[in-house]
Order: C-alpha cells, then sequence, then structure tokens
C-alpha cells in the first residue's frame, strides 16, 4: 500500500496543530533565556536562585505540549468515528438521496463498478464507498471542496484528490454505459402502441442541445456567450427512449448552433453514428435530412398546442406524434439536472471548462447507470410536471418562419416582375446602383439591392489545441472573411477573425447584431448564395433551380424562377470577383502554406487588404488583374455537389417524413 494514503489528512491537521503550539511554547521559552540573561547583568547576586526558577517553569510547559504521537490518539478515532457514522447512513438508510442523489444500494453497485476500474482503491482510512460519497456530494449540491472537507473531515488536497480519482474512473465506465443503437431492433417505446407503430419503426430516438454554464478566460467569453447572459458550452446529445444517453458531446462553445454540433458528431473520430435507413428525431432547430427527421414548420407542434384541438391534418398529426416522441430528449436532459445540480447551477462553477467537459460526461454515464437500477420516478415527476408548466415559445421560430415568407415575396416578386417585363416601379427617393439603373435586365426589379456578401476562407496559423475550430472546408486552420461589396467592387463592410468551421449564415447573424454591424436599411437587401438563409433583408436564389451563369449557356431560363437565378447570379458574381481580385493583388491572404503571422495578424492584415483593393480601384483597377479573374471564373467547373447533396438529403428527409404522416393520418381516420 502507497506510503502517502497509509495517513490520513486529519493527522496531517493534528500534527500541524501540535507543532503549531510547541512553537509558541519554544519562542515562550526563549523570551524567558532573554529574561535570564537581562537578570544575570543586573543582579548577579541572584542569578543562580533565578535561572534554576526559570528553567523549571520552561520544562513544566514543555510538560504540558502532547506529542504528534498524543494528538492524533486523542482526535483521530473522533473524526474516525464520525466518518464510520456518515457511511453507515448512506449505506443502510433512504435518507442517502439527500447526500449522494441515490438509494443505498445502487450506491453499493456503483462502488463496485469504481472499484472494478482499478483507479479508485481502498486506503489505510478511506475506502472506495468514501470517496465516491464525497464525489456525489459535490455533483449532487455544487458544492465547494471545503464544504466537504468540512462534512467529512477530510483536507481539501484530500477532497480534490479523491473527486479527480472517482472522475476518472468513471469516464473509464463510458463503453458500458454510452451505448449507441445498431438500429436491428424496432424500440418497444414504438413497437408496442399503435400512435408510433409502424410509422415510427426505423427510428432510433432523439437528439438535442443544452447548455452548461462555464468559467473561461474573459479573452474567450464571447466565444461562449450564446443564448444566456454567460458563458456556456452547448452539450449536444442523443438518447433513446429508455431515456439513457446513446450519444454525447460535450465542449462545444456556447455560440455554437445545435446543427453545427451535429455536423462535426457525424464526422469526427468518436461519431455519432446512424445506421443506414435509421433516423433520431430532431427539432425545427436541425436540417431536415434523410437521417434527422424534423417537425413541420409553420404547423403546430407543441403538445399543449393541441390540448384544446386535435390534429386536423396529416401534417398536424405528425408534428404531434413527433413531439410526443422527441421530448424524452428533453425530459432525460431535465432528470440529468434534477439529480446533478452542477450541471445545472447559474452561477459560476467551481472548476475550468475542461474540467467541467469531463463532469458533464460523467454525469451521463452516472445518469444511465441510475436509468438501470435508480430510476427515482420523483425526479421525473418534477420534470414533466415543469414541462407542462412550460409555455409555448414558438417567437423564434414563428419570426424566422415570417422572415422567409417577406423574402420569399420580394424573391417572387422581382422573378414574377422580369418576367412579365411590364411592371416600371418608380424609385423611392434613395440612389439606385448605376450598375442596375442602366441596365434593364436589372432595372427596376432589383432597384433596392445594395450589392453582394458572400465568405472566403484565409489560412491562418493557431495552437494545436484550437486547430479543430479553424479546420473547416479545407485540409489546413483557416479564418472565414465575411465580406458585403457594391457593384463597382469595393468591399463596404468587412468581418475577419471567425473561425474556419463558423458558417456564413453564423458569421452574418453576428454581423448583424455588434458594435460595427452590417447596416441594412429598411427595405434594401443584399444578394447571397444558397448558404444563407432567405429573409427580407437577404435575397437568396431559388433552391433546386439553376443557377450557375454556365448552366444558361446552351438553354436559356424556361421560367420565372429560372430567370431570377440567372440575373441574381449575373449581380451577386461581384463579390466573387472582388475576393478573386483581392486575393490575386495581394498573395499573402491567398496562399496555401502556413502563414509567418498569427491569427490576430492575419485578421489585421485581411482587412488592411480590402482598404487598400477600394484606394486602387479608384486610382488602379489594373484591368489585368481583373481579366485573369473572370477568365478563371468562366473557366471553373459548376461544383453544386454540397448544395446538390443538401437537396437530395432534404427531400429524402422530406419523403420519409410525408410518408410517415400520411400513413399515420390515414391509420388516424379510418380507425
Amino acid at each position: 500500500m502507497n506510503s502517502e494514503t497509509n495517513y490520513e489528512d486529519a493527522e496531517t491537521v493534528d500534527f500541524e496543530e501540535t507543532v503549531a503550539i510547541y512553537n509558541d511554547h519554544v519562542a515562550a521559552n526563549m523570551n524567558l533565556i532573554s529574561q535570564i540573561q537581562e537578570q544575570i547583568k543586573k543582579n548577579n547576586e541572584g542569578a543562580s536562585v533565578i535561572i534554576l526558577c526559570m528553567i523549571a517553569f520552561g520544562l513544566n510547559l514543555l510538560r504540558t505540549v502532547p506529542s504528534r504521537s498524543n494528538c492524533s490518539s486523542q482526535s483521530q478515532p473522533q473524526k474516525e468515528r464520525r466518518r464510520q457514522e456518515l457511511m453507515e447512513y448512506l449505506v443502510h438508510t433512504e435518507q442517502s438521496r439527500d447526500i449522494i442523489r441515490m438509494g443505498p444500494e445502487a450506491f453499493i453497485k456503483l462502488c463496485e463498478r469504481i472499484r472494478g476500474t482499478g483507479i479508485v482503491r481502498d486506503a489505510y482510512r478511506s475506502t472506495v464507498e468514501e470517496q465516491v460519497a464525497k464525489f456525489l456530494h459535490i455533483i449532487g449540491h455544487n458544492v465547494k471542496n471545503r464544504s466537504v472537507s468540512f462534512f467529512f473531515h477530510r483536507s481539501g488536497e484530500t477532497v480534490s484528490r479523491h473527486f479527480h480519482n472517482v472522475l476518472t474512473a468513471i469516464l473509464r465506465l463510458e463503453g458500458e454505459f454510452l451505448i449507441q443503437p445498431n438500429g436491428t431492433v424496432v424500440p418497444p417505446h414504438i413497437l408496442n402502441n399503435s400512435r408510433f407503430f409502424p410509422f415510427f419503426k426505423d427510428c432510433l430516438g432523439a437528439i438535442d442541445g443544452t447548455h452548461v454554464r462555464v468559467k473561461v478566460a474573459r479573452a474567450d467569453a464571447a466565444r461562449f456567450r450564446g443564448r444566456k447572459d454567460w458563458p456556456t458550452q452547448n452539450i449536444f446529445a442523443a438518447c433513446d427512449f429508455d431515456m439513457k444517453f446513446t450519444y454525447v458531446l460535450a465542449g462545444w462553445e456556447g455560440t455554437a448552433s445545435d446543427s453545427r454540433i451535429l455536423k462535426d458528431a457525424l464526422v469526427r473520430d468518436d461519431p455519432l453514428v446512424i445506421p443506414e435507413g435509421k433516423y433520431y428525431l430532431g427539432d425545427a432547430g436541425f436540417m431536415l435530412k434523410q437521417n434527422i427527421i424534423t417537425p413541420y414548420r409553420g404547423v403546430r407542434y407543441h403538445l399543449k398546442e393541441y390540448s384544446r384541438r386535435g390534429p386536423q391534418n396529416a401534417k398536424e398529426l405528425f408534428n404531434l406524434r413527433h413531439s410526443s416522441l422527441r421530448n424524452v430528449i428533453e425530459r432525460s436532459f431535465g432528470v440529468l439536472k434534477k439529480r446533478f445540480p452542477i450541471i445545472a447551477s447559474g452561477t459560476e462553477p467551481h472548476y475550468d471548462v475542461d474540467t467541467m467537459t469531463k463532469i458533464v460526461l460523467a454525469c451521463c454515464i452516472l445518469h444511465n447507470f441510475l436509468r438501470g437500477v435508480d430510476n427515482d420516478d420523483s425526479l421525473l415527476q418534477e420534470v414533466d410536471n415543469e414541462l407542462l408548466q412550460e409555455d409555448v415559445q414558438p417567437s423564434t421560430t414563428d419570426a424566422r418562419e415570417q422572415d422567409y415568407r417577406l423574402g420569399s415575396h420580394i424573391r417572387d416578386t422581382i422573378a414574377n416582375e422580369m418576367l412579365e417585363g411590364e411592371f416600371l416601379i418608380q424609385p423611392n427617393g434613395t440612389v439606385v446602383p448605376p450598375h442596375i439603373l442602366n441596365n434593364s435586365r436589372f432595372f427596376p426589379f432589383f432597384k433596392d439591392c445594395l450589392g453582394a456578401i458572400d465568405g472566403t476562407h484565409v489560412r491562418v496559423k493557431v495552437a494545436r489545441a484550437d486547430a479543430a475550430r479553424f479546420r473547416g472546408r479545407k485540409d489546413w486552420p483557416t479564418q472565414n472573411i465575411f465580406a458585403a461589396c457594391d457593384f463597382d467592387m469595393k468591399f463596404t463592410y468587412v468581418l475577419a477573425g471567425w473561425e474556419g468551421t463558423a458558417s456564413d449564415s453564423r458569421i452574418l447573424k453576428d454581423a448583424l447584431v455588434r458594435d460595427d454591424p452590417l447596416v441594412i436599411p429598411e427595405g434594401k437587401y443584399y444578394l447571397g448564395d444558397a448558404g444563407f438563409m432567405l429573409k427580407q433583408n437577404i435575397i437568396t436564389p431559388y433552391r433546386g433551380v439553376r443557377y450557375h451563369l454556365k448552366e444558361y449557356s446552351r438553354r436559356g431560363p424556361q421560367n420565372a424562377k429560372e430567370l431570377f437565378n440567372l440575373r441574381h447570379s449575373s449581380l451577386r458574381n461581384v463579390i466573387e470577383r472582388s475576393f478573386g481580385v483581392l486575393k490575386k493583388r495581394f498573395p499573402i491572404i491567398a496562399s496555401g502554406t502556413e502563414p509567418h503571422y498569427d491569427v490576430d495578424t492575419m485578421t489585421k492584415i485581411v482587412l488592411a487588404c480590402c482598404i487598400l483593393h477600394n484606394f486602387l480601384r479608384g486610382v488602379d483597377n489594373d484591368d489585368s488583374l481583373l481579366q485573369e479573374v473572370d477568365n478563371e471564373l468562366l473557366q471553373e467547373d459548376v461544383q453544386p455537389s454540397t448544395t446538390d447533396a443538401r437537396e437530395q438529403d432534404y427531400r429524402l428527409g422530406s419523403h420519409i417524413r410525408d410518408t410517415i404522416a400520411n400513413e399515420m393520418w390515414q391509420h388516424y381516420v379510418h380507425n
């Protein structure tokens, strides 16, 4: 047995107190000796008598100081007895739930599992049970080490060491308790319910994200501050219908969307595995795909919305039953946070972000373990009551849908006006770009257009720990540069510094609300590609319709949508030409080799190059550069693969959803 575990901290604390007392008495004796010396100088005749008296007094004091062994023997048994009483209380009474958030039987079984890892061992005066109890008390009450130190009569150092040992041991159990389904068996919750079977027979479970507060450096706070007023990490998880987590991905900053984290989860080294032909249910925050089935937008969804009036058509019935199944993930998150408040608190955590990431995963493992041996239905009842009491909050989705409809209306109006060729709408008094005003192909249809927006990637040099965040579509770390330009090929807005994994849409969202925002006047808009969401101030092309100029070289537009896309593409490529000239002129931001400057300096360099580009557009256009760029754009093959794949995935997902909805509706109306 290791020597450092032979004696526990109570003995160490007692000895330190003994040493302090001893030092005090030594100091007192030294003071006495000084007094003796002074007395000798003052009165030689009585010196011997005084010395004898002082020495006798000092020896008497020394006899009152307890030795280390005596001190330990007096205090240790009492503290050991208290710990034993506490452990007996945990093992033999149901009140253990108040301290470690589980019943005695579950606690004993958990200790056996943890002991089996070999990481946590019984020590001379500290059993595995005590070490596990300290860990559970911390995560079950979100308390500091000093509180546990007092409660268990241990020093803070011992509590910390035991906490991290138990944490490591629980993480070692991940492969045993976080198991992804292989899709060969229909979940009993679906199989045994005619409301769901056979319609959802290929469903594996549900996915969603939840936020957990973290403590980060002030410089990183902006990246982690998402929907909350404080920094959080966004925890992505999948669960089955037994409310057991099957996949957990923690550590993403709070600004990351659920869809972005899902994309990472599907391709990382330890991926979310979705067998062919199977799917998870997700909310409207995810994109509809063949393996992620989301509800119909613009249709009632939440269970409370159907409390007064049942479903009236196939889509409403689908949404009702989709919601009934998908809320298993919300209930799972609810029970998880009820049982382990350390990941539910709004106060700043006591641990750093890396440790909190491990704690989240450990809590999910413990949750799964307890679902098998100690469900604690009272917790689930609390969660269900709270979910029933929650107000339906569709405001964000409704606003986005409304924004989409307004954008769609503007786009349809332009397309139809251009096709009919007879609508002449007078300008509203603002300046129309000459490139539009003087071209009948674009005017008056695009009279409210300000220019175009897009993103481009520039390689950066970052620490290895940050490389994953910056590695987007390239094989190396990049930053995604978002920019807007007018039709004179001058940049009107530039936002540099975002990591390469960030989507154009996410950066646009930030650009519109930051302190130095992209300003789009009321009634005006920019043109964006299909990577952006259609809104009233960002007009995108029609999806699933020919778009690139080369696609119209052999056959002109056949309808309003194709005509719109052709002319949209003709106008929007101004941003691609601007980026092209910028990189031709300043290769420092175009090179595929690792830059010589750090990411902050490269961010400034990008902005400086854009400023120089605008300056030179007024005094030295260098048309040869523009000709090079135009030739390269003409030679480029149309690469709609990513968009086409996404569209195909959406169509497949839509087909699955429609099939389920229609089959359920037929069954519903005939039974």
